[in-house]
């Protein structure tokens, strides 16, 4: 079989037109969230999502060009949506040994720096009046100032009051006092965090977009698409749910 990049490269050399409208109608159906990551596994013969992180930590590994790419989107999108926001806060996780996500905040500070908006670092783990300061592997100092919240408004103890909130936290233990019935907008929304979402849900949503995408262009959904199982209740610490666990295996291994 060929190569799953060589048929959509033809793909869309052909109907390139085609897809961009595809992509333009599910676009008005449901609007993209501000950002996001995605996890692919390529085999050659196929090529899938196995995830997707709507608070993605790998703004390290763009390259100069990609960094001046993604400045570029965001100065568009905030045009579009936001066009007062001229102070912007960034929530992050709470990683303060993880060199490669201080790095990956390192990025992001400067990918906004680029269009000229004034932003800061807001950290859910720094106590009044002691902000925590971090060295990203680049050498660059970062600052996560305590936060407070006035009449509805987050603000820094600096007196610093955003026009927009950027969450690079993914919630999983759930929202923060401090965030919830924010004023400001928050990207993306604290309620998507993963004490919410399920990934059997995001399957379910991706294989029926998957098949209507490849009815309409001639491609086999099996190519671009992961099997899955979702099992019940399974606590891996406690050792329960691992035979709904085992039997999902050799269910997903008969059906590949």
């Amino acid at each position: 079989m060929e190569d799953i990049l060589k048929t959509l490269e033809h793909l869309s050399d052909e109907r390139g037109d085609d897809i961009e409208a595809w992509f333009s109608v599910k676009r008005k159906e449901a609007a993209p969230f501000f950002y996001s990551s995605v996890d692919l596994r390529h085999s050659g013969v196929k090529l899938a999502p196995v995830d997707t992180n709507l608070f993605p930590a790998g703004f390290n590994n763009l390259s100069p060009r990609g960094r001046g790419r993604a400045s570029r989107f965001i100065r568009r999108y905030l045009e579009d949506t936001h066009p007062k926001a001229q102070k912007v806060l960034i929530v992050p996780e709470n990683h303060t040994r993880n060199l490669g996500y201080l790095e990956n905040l390192a990025t992001l500070l400067a990918i906004f720096e680029n269009i000229d908006v004034e932003v800061q670092l807001g950290g859910l783990a720094a106590a009044p009046g002691a902000p925590v300061e971090l060295v990203s592997p680049s050498g660059r100092k970062l600052v996560e100032h305590p936060m407070v919240k006035n009449g509805g408004k987050l603000a820094l103890e600096t007196g610093f009051v955003p026009d927009l909130i950027i969450l690079n936290n993914d919630m999983t233990a759930g929202v923060p006092p401090i965030l919830e019935h924010v004023a400001q907008p928050m990207l993306p929304p604290a309620e998507m965090g993963w004490h919410r979402r399920r990934k059997s849900v995001h399957f379910d949503a991706y294989r029926a977009l998957v098949e209507d995408f490849c009815s309409g262009f001639g491609l086999d959904p099996w190519l671009l698409s992961a099997e899955s199982h979702q099992c019940g209740f399974v606590n891996f610490k406690e050792s329960t749910g691992l035979e709904c666990v085992a039997k999902g295996i050799e269910k997903v291994l008969a059906r590949v």
